[in-house]
């Protein structure tokens, strides 16, 4: 059984804000994310995307979409542990993602270098919130 509008709209909202909190937290502001519904998932609650820069006006952020399932946020049994867990999980993707390209390139030689930054970078990043120094 589906929720009202108004709960749909407070769980949107809520997955909405924990993602961009999320993205605060850990500094992930290259990134600018869209958020959209998209009914076409049926496996899963959400998933991450990255768009490829169409022109160079566009290349200033790295692009990213946030979809998630209507049938899973308007979902009864979805509680906000799962909206809030989701929302987590979706950012770290986020986080992860230019190592995924790294694994995913046919295309390009990826040096051992390049991986060794991304590796530091996100390293760096955690290590920055746990021991809050603000070293880069």
């Amino acid at each position: 059984m589906a929720v009202t509008k108004k709960e749909k709209n407070r769980r949107i909202k809520l997955l909405i804000e924990e993602c961009n909190r999320i993205i605060s937290y850990f500094g992930l502001y290259e990134w600018r994310v869209y958020f959209q519904y998209d009914e076409q998932i049926k496996e899963y609650t959400a998933y991450c995307e990255v768009y490829t820069p169409k022109s160079n006006a566009e290349s200033d952020h790295q692009l990213a979409g946030v979809f998630y399932s209507t049938d899973w946020i308007t979902d009864e049994d979805t509680k906000d542990e799962d909206i809030l867990a989701t929302a987590f999980h979706e950012i770290m993707e986020l986080l992860l993602m230019k190592l995924r390209r790294f694994a995913e390139n046919t295309s390009l030689v990826i040096s051992e270098r390049e991986i060794d930054t991304e590796i530091h970078r996100i390293i760096r990043i955690f290590e920055n919130r746990i021991y809050k120094r603000g070293l880069v």
